[in-house]
This record gives C-alpha cells, sequence and structure tokens, in this order.
C-alpha cells in the first residue's frame, strides 16, 4: 500500500491485523517502476508513482484530476487478476461524508473502471464474503448527517460495487471483519 500526495508516494505500513495473504499483491511490474524521487523542505524523500495511474487519472477526470491518494493493489476476484482500490483525498472529491473510492481492474491494455463510490471513508476493507466471485469491500459511514458511525458493506452486482455506502444494496455490517487495506 502507498500513500500519494501532491510531492508523490509515500510507503505506508502494513496493517497489523492482514491475515488474508491471498489477498495481497506485492507491488509488481510497473508499481516498482518509480520514476523519479525529490526531497522536500521536511527532509522526507517522496518519488512520483507509474505514470499509468497518473495518466488514467488524468484522463477519466480530464481537467481535476486529483492531486492527493492513497491506492492499494489487491485480488478481489478469486483466480482472477489484481485490482487497485484508489481512495482520492483531494477536498475536490471529498465531502463532509467522507471522499471517493475507485476500484480499477487492471488489464493488459491499461485500467478499467469497476466502480466509483462516494462517501467512503477509512478504515476501507475487502471482506471474506463475496458477491459474483469477488469479494465485498468495508467502508465506514459518517458524518454528512450520520449521527452514528457504522461499518457498510458494499456488495458486488456482477457489474460494479454499490456506489453510495448509505443505501441499498450496502447494509451495515455487524461485525468488523476482512482487510483493511487503508486505515484512517
Amino acid at each position: 500500500m502507498q500513500r500519494m500526495s501532491a510531492y508523490g508516494v509515500e510507503p505506508a505500513p502494513a496493517p497489523d491485523d492482514f491475515n488474508a495473504e491471498h489477498l495481497a499483491i506485492p507491488a509488481v511490474g510497473a508499481m516498482r517502476r518509480l520514476v523519479r524521487a525529490r526531497r522536500t523542505g521536511d527532509g522526507i524523500t517522496r518519488q512520483r508513482p507509474f505514470l499509468s495511474l497518473d495518466t488514467w487519472l488524468h484522463d477519466h477526470f480530464k481537467r481535476q484530476a486529483p492531486s492527493a491518494y492513497r491506492v492499494s493493489e489487491v485480488r478481489l476476484q478469486d483466480g482472477g487478476g489484481s485490482q487497485m482500490l484508489v481512495l482520492l483525498e483531494d477536498p475536490s472529491f471529498c465531502g463532509s461524508g467522507g471522499c471517493t473510492l475507485l476500484v480499477l481492474d487492471r488489464e493488459s491494455v491499461g485500467m478499467r473502471l469497476v466502480s466509483q463510490i462516494t462517501l467512503a471513508r477509512p478504515p476501507i476493507r475487502v471482506l471474506p464474503t463475496r458477491h459474483h466471485d469477488w469479494h465485498d469491500l468495508g467502508v465506514l459511514v459518517c458524518g454528512g448527517g450520520i449521527r452514528v458511525c457504522y461499518e457498510a458493506r458494499l456488495p458486488f452486482d456482477g457489474h460494479s460495487y454499490a456506489t453510495n455506502p448509505t443505501m441499498p444494496p450496502a447494509e451495515p455490517l455487524r461485525t468488523n471483519t476482512g482487510v483493511a487495506v487503508f486505515d484512517r
């Protein structure tokens, strides 16, 4: 898992409860090819990530590409390829209820948008439950008029995930299970 800021990528620590090894994918291919590092005033070296995600975000959002995001590569589909969860932390993609979460499917020629989920707050989890052979996602629902925070399960309908965790088919989770890919 990596954190993207306006300065580039910072490695993030692996969560302590990361116990589902089949979900984790080591940084492979283009993710290992970091192209440039620069030292900032705070003494931290930050690196620019592989250009394909930056290019995809710029092409998808046109004029308003996000300047801050976190990315984690996971396996949501058993036996399938890898997917990317991208939490857009740019103020243009966040509101009082949370930020936008993208689910991208890595393909041989690039990336395909599977879902664009609004109102996503960490912790964001890959759950052990599945719909249509894809793992469900868990997000925190809080703020934006929600008085009591809760974690919601976002099921996969065969084409995409539920896009709003406050409305069906999303539903409140009874227990906090799964692998946290983004902590608070």
